[in-house]
C-alpha cells in the first residue's frame, strides 16, 4: 500500500442555524472529492484514539472529522 500525505488538524464548522463548532478534521493532500467519514467517540468522550482513526481513515483516502463535545448526555432547556 502506498503511503498518502495527509493534513490533520482542527476545524471550525457551520450547522443548523448558524451554530458553529469545532472539529478534528483529517484529509489526505491529494485532489478531491474523498468520501467522508464522522467518527463518533466512546465515552467518556474525545481523545487521542480518535483522532487517530480520524487520521487512519485519511491515509486510506478518506476524509475523517470527530467532534470533541458530548451532546448525548447534555439537555438543553429549549428542547423541551
Amino acid at each position: 500500500m502506498a503511503f498518502r500525505n495527509i493534513q490533520a488538524g482542527m476545524a471550525t464548522y457551520r450547522g443548523h442555524g448558524g451554530d458553529r463548532g469545532d472539529a478534528y478534521y483529517a484529509h489526505p493532500t491529494n485532489a478531491g472529492p474523498h468520501p467522508g467519514v464522522v467518527v463518533i467517540h466512546h465515552m467518556p468522550g474525545w481523545d487521542e484514539w480518535t483522532c487517530e482513526v480520524a487520521r487512519k481513515f485519511a491515509h486510506h483516502g478518506y476524509a475523517g472529522a470527530t467532534d470533541p463535545r458530548q451532546r448525548w448526555n447534555s439537555r438543553r432547556a429549549d428542547a423541551r
